[in-house]
């Protein structure tokens, strides 16, 4: 119950209304221009035209798009502070890794597995390896290095192109 001195007014004002966020889904005020938890605006010219998952327009109008193709050069944003792409600098750590792994793998490629079998023979005579079945290891074990060289410089294509994918765009309403 109200008291006396106060009045109805009052309480209808401390009483917000809520609505949820279009974009995250959390409980905002009904008067929200911008949401307080993922930084979207809500409605005007600077709302976003995207929802959580992607782009709420999949098929744009076909005739804006051909009055809009001869202006691409007119349509500089002037709200983009900065844009840019991570620098592949930023794998150098991955690189010298990889460096190094490969530079083992290549050792054992080029390290003779006979040389081996003959100072085991000398130490160990019961040992009776045949020389084909020691060629046949040799290239098992070549192939698994070379197999593997080619793995690391995969995995490491892989993460520079996966870093340069990556597409930064500074905005005001960002900062």
């Amino acid at each position: 119950m109200p008291k006396s001195g106060e009045s109805t007014h009052v309480i209808q004002r401390l009483q917000r209304r809520m609505k949820p966020c279009p974009f995250c889904a959390e409980e905002i005020r009904y008067e929200a221009i911008k949401c307080r938890f993922c930084g979207e605006f809500l409605h005007g010219d600077r709302a976003a035209t995207r929802t959580k998952y992607g782009p709420s327009d999949f098929h744009p109008d076909p005739e804006e798009e051909e009055s809009d193709a001869g202006s691409v050069d007119e349509q500089v944003d002037d709200n983009v502070l900065w844009c840019g792409r991570p620098s592949v600098f930023a794998l150098t750590g991955a690189a010298i890794k990889t460096g190094i792994f490969v530079a083992l793998c290549w050792a054992v490629v080029k390290y003779r597995v006979t040389q081996v079998a003959v100072y085991v023979d000398a130490y160990l005579p019961k040992l009776d390896i045949g020389v084909q079945r020691l060629t046949q290891v040799e290239a098992w074990i070549d192939l698994g290095a070379m197999a593997l060289i080619a793995a690391a410089l995969l995995v490491l294509f892989w993460k520079m192109l996966a870093l340069k994918s990556v597409y930064y765009e500074v905005t005001p309403d960002r900062i």
